[in-house]
């Protein structure tokens, strides 16, 4: 029981140690070595029970023997007992054979004085010696069966002792076995019980790896939208590299454009000027439109520049088509495509990124 109880404890640290284990295959190890050893000391329990078992049976064989024995001895003493009894009768018949003729002695003494009493006497004399030495015999049987009758109930008697201490050693060993089949149906329940648990850890093993392979696979997706964003992270960078590269560019551009719009203004101011003094000096030639100032740059959300013009511009001016002709290289050469296109007369060009 002792032996079973530390057992039992053993066992349970160890499944206690297993199941406050944060690594889950090392406490299935350490269970599966706890149920090894359970396992090792159960067949242990086991063997010894049966050796104890077998130790039983030979007693209760011996235990048998004595008690044929002990019948045997019964069987005898009664027999002896039968004998006695008839030896007993017979010295009984002997001594009245012998009582009778004592008396047939005395009644022929008394009744007869002839000459043959001399051989009467000792014919019973000799039948008296006779039955003396029948009884004699009868006597030395009686006391030979006397002292084997006391022999036999000595023989008894330890028997009767042996017997009583089978009888206590059987009554011990019942309880002994009695105690281990106690002991064996409280491991049993222990055993069930540790079974119950093993059954309920293994549960929440089986739970616990299916929680890990989700988080597995959630980190997995995790990782795989990080890669994700980060990639398209990383594309917006780029676009947005590209795009601030582009307005810079634009800048750039624009820049240039409010340049050459001012210049265009200077030159337009010039026509303008160089128009006034055509017509004061009323030279003849063909009346065109004034150029006033303000000529501005427009850029519309699809990325189209406007030259704007708030007077009308006669497209015979000379000097403002090589004025524009220039602009026109000039924004050819920054990389900055232009087509003209029938616009209103307000309208001077147009620029495409």
């Amino acid at each position: 029981m002792l032996r079973t109880t530390v057992l039992f404890l053993l066992l349970s640290l160890a499944a206690i140690q297993a199941k406050d284990d944060l690594d889950c295959e090392t406490a299935k190890e350490s269970l599966q070595r706890s149920f090894d050893v359970l396992s090792i000391s159960t067949r242990e329990l086991g063997r010894q029970c049966r050796e104890e078992k077998r130790e039983c049976d030979k007693k209760m064989r011996e235990f048998a023997k004595l008690k044929d024995d002990f019948d045997t001895c019964e069987i005898d003493k009664n027999n002896m007992g039968n004998e006695i009894v008839n030896y007993a009768a017979s010295i009984d018949e002997i001594s009245s054979a012998l009582y009778r003729c004592n008396m047939k002695l005395e009644e022929e003494e008394t009744a007869t004085q002839n000459s043959d009493i001399l051989e009467i006497e000792e014919n019973a004399t000799r039948e008296n010696e006779a039955l003396t030495a029948a009884l004699e015999s009868a006597r030395h049987e009686a006391s030979e069966l006397r002292q084997k009758l006391e022999n036999e109930i000595t023989r008894k008697d330890g028997l009767l002792e042996q017997i009583n201490a089978l009888n206590e050693s059987k009554t011990n060993l019942e309880a002994l076995l009695q105690g281990e089949k106690e002991s064996k149906e409280n491991l049993r329940v222990q055993l069930d019980a540790e079974k119950a648990s093993a059954d309920a850890m293994r549960k929440e093993l089986h739970s616990l790896k299916e929680e890990k392979m989700q988080l597995q696979q959630l980190s997995a997706d995790y990782i795989a939208n990080y890669t994700d964003t980060r990639t398209e992270i990383n594309e917006l960078k780029k676009h947005v590299a590209r795009l601030e590269k582009e307005n810079k560019n634009v800048l750039k551009k624009l820049a240039i454009c409010n340049e050459l719009r001012a210049q265009a203004v200077d030159d337009a101011t010039d026509a303008n000027n160089q128009q006034n003094e055509i017509e004061n000096n009323k030279n003849g030639t063909e009346k065109c439109g004034r150029i006033g100032r303000g000529l501005d740059l427009t850029r519309t959300p699809s990325g189209v520049y406007y030259f704007n013009h708030k007077t009308a511009v006669s497209t015979q001016n000379t000097h403002f088509n090589c004025t524009f002709s220039r602009i026109v290289k000039k924004l050819a050469a920054l990389g900055v495509s232009e087509r003209l296109l029938p616009l209103p007369r307000t309208r001077l060009g147009i620029c495409r990124n």
